[in-house]
């Protein structure tokens, strides 16, 4: 019997009490349910009690990525659930203080979210396969994709990918938008703008020889254009510029 059935002194670990009309679910097995959705949702222990309420908008973009955020939530829980969000900026900015404070409001709404780190990631692509026949469809990882509402990836481009990994790595994220699973993302790396691209050579950026490059500075020169566009065209890109506050001031 779980622990968290044994210490239930009203229902003694059934879940069920007797009523005049006969019998309904205990208190407990909401929050049973509850610490079983944390359970799945995999988010570090250092970010599990983040809140939108706790976030700390000290300028205009943190103030407006907080507003995106409470409105993306809002819209969630009212049906819309096959969009996303795509949180751009320096390092302690906050965008996984965000992204983890949605997926737990969600969850405490009753959804189920997963949370993947994006090198953590990689490494559990790079796992599920060994031999002349990968089939990726097989770990633990892509079945609880399978059965979130919602999932985030942080430190997206953080690693660069092999091209059998961007491959699978497009196959997850093709499959959440197809299925209506909606995708929250966080990179340090911004997007390359028209006005701001820098000289590019005759590479494909699709290409492994490319988006390995150790000099890359732009998202799509880490995950390649195709991988971009195909978020672009489910999340919505919210820029956040600010001061390293996790370090100097501890707020994130």
């Amino acid at each position: 019997m779980d622990e968290e059935k044994k210490s239930c002194p009203i229902c003694g670990g059934t879940f069920w009490i007797e009523t005049e009309n006969g019998v309904k679910r205990c208190e407990c097995y909401r929050e049973f349910l509850l610490n079983k959705r944390f359970e799945f949702a995999e988010i570090p222990s250092a970010f599990k009690n983040k809140s939108l309420d706790a976030y700390r908008p000290l300028n205009d973009y943190l103030g407006r990525a907080l507003q995106i955020s409470r409105k993306f939530v809002e819209e969630f829980k009212n049906g819309n659930t096959d969009r996303g969000l795509l949180f751009t900026g320096n390092i302690g900015v906050g965008k996984t203080h965000l992204a983890t404070a949605i997926l737990n409001e969600l969850i405490k709404s009753g959804y189920r979210g997963y949370f993947l780190n994006f090198i953590h990631l990689i490494e559990k692509i790079k796992q599920s396969y060994g031999g002349n026949q990968p089939h990726f469809s097989e770990p633990k990882v892509f079945e609880k994709i399978k059965k979130s509402h919602i999932v985030v990836i942080d430190e997206l481009g953080a690693a660069t990918p092999s091209e059998f990994v961007f491959n699978k790595m497009y196959d997850i994220i093709n499959y959440c938008f197809s299925e209506g699973i909606s995708m929250i993302f966080t990179t340090n790396y911004p997007l390359r703008k028209e006005k701001s691209q820098k000289k590019l050579t005759n590479e494909k950026l699709d290409s492994v020889a490319y988006i390995s490059k150790s000099n890359a500075h732009f998202l799509e020169e880490r995950i390649s254009e195709r991988l971009v566009s195909r978020i672009l065209g489910k999340c919505k890109e919210v820029v956040i510029k600010g001061e390293d506050y996790r370090k100097k001031k501890g707020v994130y």
